[in-house]
C-alpha cells in the first residue's frame, strides 16, 4: 500500500516597511503681546497719497528682543530633520507681498504695511506660513536629547504700501493703530512621514505645516501718520462763449489756477535704536526701549493727480472730454503754468498728464511740522478734436488729488 503525504510550502516575502519617527520636545515659552514703542516725536508724513503703486519705508526699529526659548528634542529613531523657522501672519487673513528682498504684511490700516528681519542669524526678511517662512538653521535629531536656546531678535519696518490712508481709521488721539499681526518662532519637521508626539506644550497656534510653535508675539502698534494729502476748495471757471468759426483749432488759454493747503511735514524714513541693539546685550535693562532716533527724511516735492470725470480724449496731450448732451467736436486741454506762458499754436510744453502722478515741484518742505499753502498754476482751453461740431454747453469737470511726494 502506497502512502501519500501533503507537502506544504511556506513562502515568506520580506519588504522594507517604513515606520514614522516621532519627535518629542519640551521647553519653549508662553506667547506674549508686544506694542511698538512710540513717542510724541514719532510723527510721519507719508506722502504718495495719490500714488497707488509705490512702496516707501516709513520707520525702522533697529531691533527688538522678544525673549529666548530653551528647547530640548529627541526622535524615536535617528535621522529626523528639524528646521528652526520664523514667520509672521495676519489674523485678518491678508497675505504678505514680496517687495525686493522683503515680505511686507498689509495691516488692517489701508496703505500701511509691516516687515520683519531676523537679526540673530540670517539677517533676512521672513514671510508667512504659506510662503516665505525663514529656515534659520537645520538640525538632525537622534534618540538622544538635543538642547538649544532660540533667540528671538527682530528688526521691524513700517511701510507705506499701495492704497490710500483712510482718515476714518484714525483713533481718538489721531493715530493709525493696528493689532492684527503675529510673529512666530517654530520647529518644523522637514523629513516626510515623520510626526510630532502628542501632548507637546502649547505655545500658540501653529499654522505652519507640521510645526510646533516654541514662542510667538501678538504685535500691535500705532504712529501719528499724516497721509500728506492736501486740501483744496471746489472751484468753477468759465472758459468763455465762442462761435465754432472763431476757434477752428483752439480758444485762448484761460487761468484755472487753484490753491492747496497741505498738512504738517514730518518727513519719513526715520529709525529708532533700542537698548538691546545699542548695547548688543539681551540682558540689558528695558531692552526694547528706544534710546536714540535718526531724524526723518524731509518731504520734498508735490504730486498732483488729475482725474477727469467727463472722460479722456488724449491722455498724452492732456485733453479731456466734454459732458454728454452738450457741445460736440471739442475737448478741453490742460497745461501747467499760467495762461500767459502757454503757446498760441501747437501743444503746451507742460501738459497735464491725466490719471497719473504729476510732480509739479521739488521744493524741500522739511521734517519739523511746517504746513504749506501754495498756488498751483494751471491753464485750460477748448481744442478741436474729431467729429462734427455741435453747439451747446461745453462743460467738463476734474478731480484733483494733491500730496507731498
Amino acid at each position: 500500500m502506497r502512502r501519500t503525504g501533503l507537502l506544504v510550502l511556506f513562502f515568506l516575502f520580506l519588504t522594507n516597511i517604513a515606520y514614522a519617527r516621532v519627535v518629542t520636545c519640551t521647553g519653549g515659552v508662553n506667547p506674549i503681546s508686544f506694542t511698538l514703542p512710540a513717542s510724541a516725536s514719532d510723527k510721519i508724513t507719508a506722502g504718495l497719497s495719490g500714488d497707488t503703486t509705490t512702496y516707501r519705508e516709513l520707520y525702522t526699529y533697529n531691533y527688538f528682543a522678544w525673549g529666548v526659548s530653551g528647547t530640548t528634542c529627541r526622535a524615536s529613531a535617528n535621522g529626523v530633520q528639524l528646521g528652526w523657522m520664523e514667520y509672521a501672519y495676519s489674523t485678518t487673513g491678508k497675505t504678505p507681498i514680496k517687495y525686493g528682498n522683503e515680505y511686507i504684511f498689509p495691516t488692517k490700516i489701508d496703505g500701511l504695511g509691516i516687515s520683519f528681519i531676523d537679526t540673530n542669524i540670517t539677517q533676512k526678511s521672513f514671510g508667512g506660513y504659506a510662503e516665505g517662512a525663514l529656515n534659520r538653521s537645520t538640525w538632525t535629531l537622534s534618540t538622544s536629547n538635543f538642547t538649544w536656546s532660540a533667540f528671538f531678535t527682530v528688526k521691524v519696518k513700517l511701510w507705506k504700501i499701495p492704497g490710500k490712508f483712510n482718515s476714518a481709521q484714525l483713533n481718538g488721539g489721531g493715530m493709525l493703530e493696528f493689532d492684527d499681526i503675529k510673529v512666530v518662532q517654530a520647529l518644523q519637521i522637514l523629513t516626510a512621514g515623520d510626526t510630532w508626539a502628542s501632548g507637546l506644550p502649547n505655545h500658540g497656534e501653529a499654522p505652519l505645516a507640521n510645526s510646533w510653535t516654541t514662542n510667538s508675539v501678538s504685535l500691535s502698534g500705532g504712529f501719528t501718520i499724516y497721509p500728506g494729502t492736501c486740501d483744496l476748495a471746489n472751484k468753477t471757471v468759465e472758459l468763455g462763449k465762442f462761435n465754432a468759426a472763431d476757434i477752428p483749432n483752439s480758444s485762448p488759454w484761460k487761468d484755472v489756477s487753484f490753491t492747496i493747503n497741505c498738512p504738517p511735514t514730518w518727513g519719513y524714513g526715520g529709525s529708532g535704536t533700542t537698548n538691546v541693539a545699542y548695547y548688543d546685550n539681551l540682558n540689558v535693562a528695558n531692552p526694547n526701549a528706544v534710546i536714540s532716533r535718526v531724524a526723518n527724511t524731509a518731504n520734498s516735492g508735490l504730486i498732483i493727480t488729475v482725474y477727469p470725470r467727463t472722460g479722456i480724449i488724449d491722455s498724452s496731450r492732456g485733453i479731456i472730454g466734454l459732458r454728454a448732451g452738450g457741445a460736440e467736436g471739442y475737448g478741453i486741454q490742460l497745461a501747467w503754468g499760467t495762461a500767459s506762458v502757454q503757446p498760441t499754436t501747437g501743444d503746451p510744453t507742460s501738459k497735464v498728464l491725466l490719471n497719473q502722478p504729476n510732480i509739479v515741484n521739488t521744493t524741500n518742505y522739511g521734517n519739523t511740522g511746517q504746513t504749506t499753502s501754495q498756488l498751483i498754476n494751471m491753464a485750460a482751453r477748448y481744442i478741436r478734436t474729431t467729429g462734427a461740431v455741435q453747439a451747446g454747453r461745453a462743460d467738463a469737470s476734474i478731480e484733483v488729488v494733491a500730496s507731498y511726494d
